[in-house]
């Protein structure tokens, strides 16, 4: 699921676009467009399935999976064509969806056996809310089209106790298709400092052997993110257990399969990106 992914103005003498993913420190390819007819859910379920749905082929390893994106907003080839309206806005115009609202959970694999992910186009699954008053506004000038303030981190463990992370005050992204907290790297070295985290150059991974990985999880750290808006007082922490972060790498990543904790060194303060680590909680 991409909220971001789509189309530069640029292309290539072959016809190939190149992609114009917000995430610049992680996504980036060419695709080959074409329109094809997309349907949600297995043939005959009844579920919505447009024709002449715009879509793209994509070969790099930097997007390795499938992108389905909820971004309503039109696709530009070029100056000199028409937009190509969304997904999104299509299913909204035959009205197969109320809105162009759409609710999204990662879903986690520690949780009761494993909590499966969730999308709902057209609205959310209430079931899935933590009520609260905090909201964040898109195109609110930034770069991206959602956008929060992280006011606070917070590392807390049975042997560390609970240490609050300087200078942890910054805006972030959300980009669901990434899994990494790409985090400033003033942060980052707290970060290794606290779990005992090598930073691999070659790679740009953590890497965690076993030795490392039993004893953060006896540890039972937490990671709290503290999120704020501008104009609210009201704060709301987003708790991520050390099960959150227990990821597994494999190609075309590495080579040997391998844990890895799904952080990065964000190239400075502005590139600041909460993936599906955090949408785990979230």
């Amino acid at each position: 699921m991409a909220d971001r992914i789509r189309t530069q103005n640029n292309f290539t003498a072959g016809g190939v676009f190149s992609l114009g993913a917000d995430s610049s420190n992680e996504l980036s390819g060419d695709a080959t467009y074409g329109s094809d007819t997309i349907a949600l859910g297995y043939v005959g379920s009844g579920a919505p399935a447009l024709d002449n749905q715009n879509v793209g082929g994509i070969s790099t390893k930097d997007i390795f999976m499938g992108v389905f994106g909820v971004n309503p907003a039109a696709t530009n080839f070029s100056a000199s064509s028409s937009p190509v309206p969304s997904y999104m806005s299509n299913l909204k115009a035959q009205k197969q969806i109320p809105s162009l609202s759409y609710g999204y959970t990662a879903g986690n694999k520690y949780r009761f056996n494993t909590v499966l992910a969730s999308l709902t186009l057209g609205g959310y699954d209430a079931s899935l809310i933590v009520p609260n008053d905090l909201k964040f506004y898109f195109n609110d000038g930034s770069s991206s089209e959602l956008t929060v303030n992280v006011n606070a981190i917070t590392i807390s463990s049975r042997a560390g106790g609970v240490r609050g992370l300087k200078s942890a005050a910054f805006r972030a992204a959300i980009d669901s298709t990434i899994p990494y907290l790409y985090l400033p790297t003033e942060i980052c070295r707290q970060f290794e400092d606290a779990f005992g985290l090598t930073y691999d150059y070659d790679s740009g991974l953590y890497f965690v052997d076993d030795k490392l990985h039993t004893k953060l999880a006896e540890q039972a750290a937490n990671v709290t993110l503290t999120l704020k808006n501008s104009t609210s007082a009201l704060d709301i922490d987003i708790v991520l257990p050390y099960a959150a972060f227990d990821l597994t790498a494999k190609w075309p990543l590495v080579q040997n399969t391998t844990r890895y904790f799904p952080l990065k060194r964000a190239v400075n303060d502005s590139q600041a990106i909460l993936g599906r680590a955090f949408l785990q909680e979230a």
